[in-house]
């Protein structure tokens, strides 16, 4: 009993001993002195994975001790304050431990501007993969899309992000700045003609700027004139101004009066219609070439509904090429001078295989089937039907002849109410060389098968105004009638020719008639050689009044046929002339 009394003493007494230790008093030997007074400080990290602190976890220190907080952020963390038992953003924290603590180190997750710019027209498209916000978080995944304005392209992208792709994506790890590069978009201009024409282009480029301006004035090229604009710009107005907006296709259109064509010898003006052959009759065409392309029917230029009263081309010194196609049923009724297909042919002027066909021309003085006066050359052009002339100058093909004519015939009736008047040519002053008439000619005076007249005129230096030439038509006349020509002056030589025709007196006492020549008008000298008549069909005995023995007279046996060889020597029936059976004399050409 004793025993446990004993023990229960000395254990309380070790308790109170204990109790004693944090705090202050005297001790066993009665001196001043402080037991030390300890606390924990504990520490955590928010999130934990958002950075380390020091010192970490929970730790005890005395009471008084000075310690020092220290939070370091992980990467893409950044510290963000202490919270729990003490409020700061110091990093590090100063802490005096006076008691127990209980201290959290804030981290938040960093984040950064992502700047965009643009150079040019457009704008970006942001898609963010986790978050949308102006400053993203650290390893945000930012999709960024270019779109350009309308009228502009997307380039590339410049700064942070390089290249060409778009969308494109950016991983947000640090601030970032980015420019999406767009630039205006170049468009073509495509410009066609239709026609004959160009179009000028101001700027002449074949690209332009979006929203750019460019200039197009159509110009026809000569003959033709300018239509209107179709496609992406419409309008009448030779100048237009075109904002490009996108792609333009335009064309310009172009007519002419003619089936095409510039009117150059390269590229002639065709002719198919009579209208188009009408239109001719402009000065502005008056010198280019032109050709027929296909067989032309005037009959509309008789009258009636819907017909056209032809007026002779004027003036014309061009050039005209029938291709040897017709033109059939051309007629012209008129009491004006200078009446024919051409009225006038300028010196210069060529009019080439032309083929009239039943013809009916009514006209003034120098009037003609093909052309009433002519300065110009034709050659291997013919006419038939008929031709009336109400004054003087009248012919089958040619009223008055001051260019020549060459390789052409005329099958043409020819009468007159005057004189000059022949079954190719009216007036000769120049040349007719192996050319021929077929048809029969009447009028008053100087009326011949193939020539009224012929004279020098001093308008030619050939030698012959008549060589390798013939007429087969009936001759009738008043005076200075011949078979091949009325009247023959100074100087006009005739050579290798001759005539068949009946030639007559129609009324009167003149006595000027030949069975080739009606009157030699000139004092003396020899004009006319190696020509022959007819003298049987003719019913002419001489060739001329008052005869001339170098022309020689025979039958009809002796012209025709191969007899024509042995009786006509002066002939070249090698390279010129040609027999066909019981038929005068031809040319190889026709």
């Amino acid at each position: 009993m004793n025993r446990f009394l004993l023990i229960f003493i000395l254990l309380l007494s070790f308790v109170f001993m204990s109790c004693g230790g944090n705090s202050t008093g005297p001790d066993s030997d009665g001196d001043s002195g402080t037991d030390t007074t300890m606390y924990d400080v504990d520490l955590t990290g928010n999130p934990s994975e958002g950075g380390t602190i020091s010192p970490s976890g929970q730790n005890t220190y005395e009471e008084g001790e000075q310690i020092e907080l220290q939070a370091q952020a992980s990467e893409g963390y950044v510290f963000s304050g202490w919270t729990g038992d003490i409020t700061s953003s110091d990093n590090p924290h100063s802490l005096t431990v006076d008691q127990d603590y209980s201290i959290t180190a804030n981290f938040e997750v960093k984040s950064y501007e992502l700047t965009i710019n643009t150079e040019g027209n457009g704008s970006v498209d942001e898609k963010i993969v986790e978050q949308q916000s102006k400053e993203y978080e650290h390893g945000t995944l930012v999709e960024l899309k270019a779109v350009a304005d309308k009228g502009y392209q997307f380039v590339e992208w410049t700064g942070d992000v390089t290249g060409t792709d778009n969308p494109v994506q950016i991983m947000v790890e640090n601030p970032r700045e980015v420019t999406a590069v767009f630039e205006k978009k170049s468009f073509g201009v495509n410009v066609t003609t239709s026609g004959s024409g160009s179009v000028a282009l101001n700027p002449d480029q074949q690209e332009f700027l979006y929203n750019s301006t460019v200039e197009l004035e159509a110009n026809p090229d000569h003959g033709w004139s300018f239509v209107e604009w179709q496609g992406d710009v419409s309008g009448t107005d030779t100048l237009v101004t075109v904002t490009v907006d996108t792609a333009k296709t335009i064309t310009a259109v172009f007519d002419s009066p003619f089936a095409g064509g510039t009117g150059t010898e390269a590229d002639p003006f065709q002719i198919s219609t009579i209208k188009q052959l009408q239109a001719i009759n402009n000065v502005e065409y008056s010198s280019d070439y032109f050709i027929q392309i296909n067989d032309i029917d005037a009959s509309a230029t008789a009258g009636g509904s819907g017909g056209i009263e032809f007026t002779p081309i004027m003036n014309f010194e061009g050039s005209y090429d029938g291709q040897e196609y017709t033109i059939s049923n051309f007629t012209i009724n008129s009491t004006s001078d200078y009446i024919g297909l051409f009225g006038w042919l300028n010196k210069g002027a060529q009019i080439s295989n032309i083929r009239l066909v039943d013809v009916d021309i009514t006209g003034g003085s120098s009037t003609g089937s093909l052309i009433g006066h002519n300065l110009g050359e034709i050659n291997n052009s013919s006419a038939t039907g008929t031709v009336h002339c109400l004054d003087e100058r009248c012919g089958g093909l040619v009223a008055t002849n001051r260019g020549s004519v060459e390789n052409s015939f005329a099958d043409v009736n020819v009468s007159s109410n005057s004189g000059l008047v022949g079954g190719l040519v009216g007036i000769n002053r120049n040349e007719i060389i192996t050319s021929f008439a077929l048809g029969d000619v009447s009028g008053t005076t100087q009326v011949g098968g193939l020539a009224g007249s012929t004279d020098a005129n001093g308008e030619s230096g050939y030698s012959y105004r008549i060589f390798r030439s013939y007429a087969q038509g009936s001759v009738a006349g008043e005076d200075y009638v011949g078979g091949l020509i009325g009247i023959q002056f100074d100087g006009s030589y005739i050579s290798s020719a001759y005539a068949t025709g009946k030639v007559t007196f129609t009324s009167g006492s003149n006595t000027f008639i030949g069975g080739l020549v009606g009157r030699y008008n000139y004092s003396g000298g020899t004009f006319v050689e190696y020509c022959y008549w007819d003298k049987e069909n003719s019913g002419q005995t001489e060739a001329v009044y008052g005869g001339d023995s170098n022309v020689t007279g025979l039958t009809t046996a002796q012209m025709t046929g191969s007899n024509a060889v042995t009786n006509m020597p002066d002939f070249d029936f090698v390279n010129i002339w040609q027999t066909i059976d019981a038929e005068y004399p031809a040319l190889f050409w026709e």
